[in-house]
């Protein structure tokens, strides 16, 4: 999606054989966020040079482990939630 470059360029920093989010037997939702929402995050963070801090991989993984929820979200439970704030537990909370 010409939306989700930045998102793609992460992904592509990953090494496949240790990657849970390219799992096929995972049931996982993960939470991408837009190019425009990436830019505001590295733009947050400018004095960190987050250039060079998504050049190790363990930092992108911790990255999409605060994206990634452990459950198969449909647009049904997206739906069903538009009234409630609702905190789902991430892979990085050890899930």
């Amino acid at each position: 999606h010409s939306n989700l470059t930045k998102l793609s360029s992460l992904l592509k920093r990953i090494n496949l054989n240790n990657n849970i989010l390219d799992d096929a037997n995972e049931n996982l939702t993960l939470f991408a966020p837009s190019d425009m929402a990436m830019e505001s995050f590295l733009t947050s963070f400018n004095k960190w040079n987050t250039s060079s801090y998504f050049e190790k991989e363990e930092n992108v993984m911790t990255f999409f482990n605060f994206h990634t929820v452990y459950s198969g979200l449909t647009s049904k439970d997206f739906q069903s939630m538009i009234d409630i704030t609702k905190r789902y537990q991430t892979l990085y909370d050890g899930f």
